[in-house]
């Protein structure tokens, strides 16, 4: 069976695509309240005490569903809802990446594989070797102070 890696496991792609999303939300917008992920699944958001939905809705958090894409943005202006896109656009090709990689060349012995940490794509690396990348777009890179 096909996987792709997220720092918190090996997921079907399916799946994995749904989890990295609504983790994507998670991430870059803890203070909103309308939305949090469902836990212990991970793969979807659960409305909470919001007039924009029914508590306790779930929603799956597939980006290639429009309707799904413009629930999710009802909680966000239009900045940021690039912005969710983008990671979650962002973690479904790193996870077709994994895929492509791994037919040609699997993680060899002694590195660490391909993973999604939750905003970037970390590339197979020799075990004890720090990586370093540069920060997404989709990162608000902005002060409190807006400078």
């Amino acid at each position: 069976m096909e996987v792709c890696r997220d720092r918190y496991g090996d997921f079907s792609p399916g799946i994995f695509n749904l989890w990295t999303c609504a983790m994507c939300y998670h991430y870059l917008f803890q203070d909103k309240k309308e939305l949090r992920v469902n836990w212990p699944l991970g793969s979807s958001l659960k409305a909470t005490n919001s007039s924009l939905f029914h508590e306790g809705q779930v929603i799956y958090t597939d980006i290639t569903n429009q309707t799904v894409s413009r629930l999710v943005c009802r909680t966000l202006d239009e900045y940021n809802c690039k912005r969710w896109r983008q990671c979650c656009l962002a973690a479904v090709t790193c996870c077709e990446k994994q895929l492509l990689d791994k037919r040609f060349v699997p993680v060899r012995p002694g590195y660490c594989p391909q993973t999604w940490d939750g905003f970037s794509c970390v590339n197979e690396v020799l075990k004890g070797n720090t990586v370093y990348i540069t920060c997404p777009p989709y990162i608000d890179q902005r002060s409190p102070l807006g400078k």
